[in-house]
């Protein structure tokens, strides 16, 4: 346990632990400025493993510390306090419960007296990932199926009472790390979901009754993931990690803010659909054409976010659907010719390498119409900004 003052100056740092492996969980700090550590432990306790609690003073004396568990493996996996300075600590036990793995939840008081310690299973192995608190004081837990792997989320009261619990399949390899809410308690989780056979940083969204809103993921070629969460008071969203596609290494720190809100809709395009261009909301770039006469291709250029692309082709897409990753790609669009109906050119350089001719024209339903031979667009797209509706 280190502690620092605001300049980064080191004050203080402590060490607890015996003759085999003892290790920190998570650190909350209470209303008089006493700080709490859950840990997992090998040195103390019952069995193969315990839970941990720790309570340090502002000056790093420890002022007592508590084990939890029973014969075999339980261990810490997060620690949250309430407005009254209650501690809970959210862990996995294979003591109690059926024995092949539970969530459990534990309550503490200031002076590390149990309050009270329940466990939760469906018989196939559950584990723990992290722990929040609203501003109510209920206890939301976040957890994984061992056979399903199947997201596991569940609502306590203070007093200890299951309010619901809810389960949802993600169908791709996944884990989550951390879990907060918004100033409306929808819930979020951050973690990694394995898209294309890397990890790419992964956001899932639920209301507060526990219903299933949104998922997204951001990464580039290689292995990125979220650790870390936090929501600001206007509800923008942090997530620091690793990455391992952008940087300057093999692995390099990355921190991605999100912007919540809801976006309006582009304006329906101008006759004749399928083949125009046009001026959306907040001076985005809308491109609409066909390809080889089949059904219409849409493209969005703006600042925010860059560039969002799908092309399908073919009566009713039987042709297929391609959907480019602008994460990943340098995309030209160049106005071949000026006067009229022109030739559009578009090139996806990173992917396909071919050019595709299609027949636009520009026009703007909001304003003048724009210059086709003024239209000469290089996007190089590094961060893709991504937008959740709520």
């Amino acid at each position: 346990l280190l502690k620092y003052n605001n300049v980064g100056e080191l004050q203080w740092n402590k060490t607890w632990g015996g003759n085999q492996r003892d290790g920190g969980d998570g650190i909350v700090i209470d209303s008089l400025g006493d700080i709490y550590v859950a840990v997992t432990t090998q040195s103390f306790g019952a069995g193969q493993h315990d839970i941990g609690l720790l309570k340090y003073n502002n000056s790093g004396d420890l002022q007592w510390n508590r084990t939890w568990g029973g014969s075999v493996m339980d261990w810490s996996m997060g620690i949250a306090i309430d407005s009254s300075d209650n501690i809970y600590i959210v862990g996995t036990t294979d003591s109690f419960g059926d024995g092949n793995g539970d969530l459990c939840l534990l309550k503490y008081n200031i002076s590390g007296d149990l309050q009270w310690s329940r466990n939760w299973g469906l018989g196939a192995g559950e584990y723990s990932r992290g722990i929040t608190l609203d501003e109510l004081g209920n206890i939301y837990l976040m957890g994984i199926t061992d056979n399903t792997r199947n997201l596991i989320i569940l609502k306590y009261n203070h007093l200890g009472v299951l309010l619901w619990n809810r389960t949802h399949s993600i169908g791709a390899p996944y884990d989550l790390f951390d879990i907060e809410f918004d100033s409306s308690n929808n819930i979020f989780l951050a973690g990694y979901k394995e898209v294309t056979g890397y990890r790419d940083m992964f956001l899932i969204n639920f209301d507060s009754a526990g219903n299933f809103i949104c998922d997204l993921t951001w990464g580039g070629n290689f292995g990125d993931e979220a650790s870390a969460l936090a929501i600001d008071s206007s509800d923008n969203i942090f997530i620091s990690g690793s990455t391992n596609s952008y940087g300057a290494g093999q692995s390099d720190m990355i921190l991605v803010k999100l912007i919540i809100g809801e976006p309006s809709e582009p304006p329906e395009p101008p006759e004749p659909s399928g083949k125009s261009t046009y001026l959306g909301p907040g001076q985005s770039l809308i491109l609409h054409f066909s390809v080889k006469g089949g059904d219409a291709v849409k493209g969005e250029y703006s600042t925010d976010p860059h560039l969002s692309l799908i092309i399908a082709w073919g009566n009713e897409g039987n042709n297929g659907i391609m959907a480019q990753d602008t994460s990943q790609g340098t995309f030209t669009l160049n106005i071949l010719d000026g006067s009229g109906d022109c030739v559009f050119s578009f090139t996806n350089l990173d992917t396909h390498g071919g050019i595709l001719q299609y027949n636009v024209y520009v026009v703007s339903p909001d304003s003048d119409s724009i210059p086709s031979f003024n239209l000469s667009i290089i996007i190089t797209v590094s961060i893709v900004i991504c937008i959740l509706l709520i």
